[in-house]
């Protein structure tokens, strides 16, 4: 007896069917998983851009704060200078006048600090502000060594018309570095404001883009699934018959 021949393969339109329905099945794969990896790819991107906003305008916060806190060791320093001097014009005491002169030394020291910060961060307008305020704490470094000489000379009357004479100047200058560190401190605040709806947006979005993540490819899981038992019954239904 021959050998036993097997029954032939499908031909023709059933072969052409079975190559088709593979066909199908393969494009169908690519496809779902190609969406998904587009879909986290896009939410990925996303997230990436919130969080570096975020963490800018959290740098921009930390270099506000100390923009402020110059500013508020000048107008305090600048105060106690003036407190200070118009105590030793009464006691000559020599010790108090080393003390105001370091309070006046630190007032324009605070606001050079402060322009330093400003100019880094490209604020024109506050620089100039700045460059006003510097000029106007050197001048009281200036009244300060005039009222100590005139005082220890003896002079009690001339250094106090010198001391009156600076504060007239000095004083519209002090309100103005006040005005600064309001102006600062609602700039800060808008700051940390505009951080913290960022700081929200990025986690919500990360917990959204994770969440829609694994519902999306369960869905592309099932949907591949289905794409791929479904033709392959059909090619097997087809092979059989």
């Amino acid at each position: 007896m021959g050998a036993k021949e097997l029954p032939p393969g499908p031909t023709g339109p059933r072969r052409w069917r079975g190559r088709l329905l593979l066909s199908t099945v393969r494009g169908r794969i690519i496809a779902g998983f190609g969406l998904l990896v587009i879909i986290m790819a896009v939410g990925a991107a996303s997230s990436a851009w919130l969080t570096r906003e975020h963490i800018s305008e959290l740098a921009q916060m930390e270099q506000r704060a100390t923009t402020v806190s110059h500013l508020q060791d000048a107008e305090t320093n600048g105060a106690l200078t003036v407190l200070l001097l118009q105590r030793y014009l009464v006691t000559g005491n020599a010790l108090e006048a080393l003390a105001t002169r370091s309070l006046a030394a630190a007032t324009t020291d605070s606001l050079t600090k402060a322009r330093a910060q400003e100019e880094t961060n490209s604020h024109d307008e506050q620089v100039a502000g700045l460059d006003e305020a510097i000029a106007g704490a050197q001048l009281l470094s200036e009244t300060v060594e005039q009222v100590i000489a005139l005082r220890q000379s003896g002079d009690v009357e001339g250094a106090t018309a010198a001391l009156e004479a600076a504060l007239s100047r000095l004083t519209p200058l002090q309100g103005e570095i006040g005005g600064a560190v309001e102006q600062e401190r609602q700039e800060l605040a808008a700051l940390r404001s505009k951080a913290d709806r960022e700081g929200d947006l990025s986690f919500w979005f990360a917990v959204i883009g994770g969440v829609a993540g694994v519902v999306l490819g369960v869905a592309a899981s099932l949907f591949s699934a289905r794409s791929i038992l479904r033709p392959l019954s059909l090619v097997e239904s087809a092979a059989l018959a």
